[in-house]
């Protein structure tokens, strides 16, 4: 579980070890993160209530996840896996959000 800072370098760092073979990891966008909440799929949280997330996932994550755009100064966009609400939250150092990186294409070293 990451603030968003945390949330954004964990994903750039995947990216610098290669994960999984590739270099282009990053927070999804919005329409990138909404493609995750699917009311015909069901999973459960870390507190078990019922999140959207398909069970290709593991159970048990935080039922929200940081979203790449931010605005300017302390505020971030997350989604809600509960209801699919996209809002803004305080990218405080003690917030804690869940991190669900994406890729683009590999990037050219």
């Amino acid at each position: 579980w990451f603030s968003w800072d945390e949330a954004n370098d964990y994903a750039i760092n995947l990216g610098g070890i290669k994960f999984a073979g590739h270099n282009d990891w990053r927070l999804p966008t919005v329409v990138e993160a909404q493609t995750l909440y699917n009311t015909d799929k069901e999973n459960y949280d870390k507190y078990e209530k019922r999140i959207y997330l398909d069970p290709i996932f593991p159970k048990g994550p935080l039922p929200t996840i940081w979203i790449h755009e931010a605005m300017l100064g302390n505020e971030g966009y997350i989604l809600d896996l509960r209801n699919g609400e996209v809002r803004l939250l305080f990218k405080s150092k003690t917030g804690r959000m869940a991190a669900r990186p994406v890729r683009n294409k590999d990037l050219v070293e």
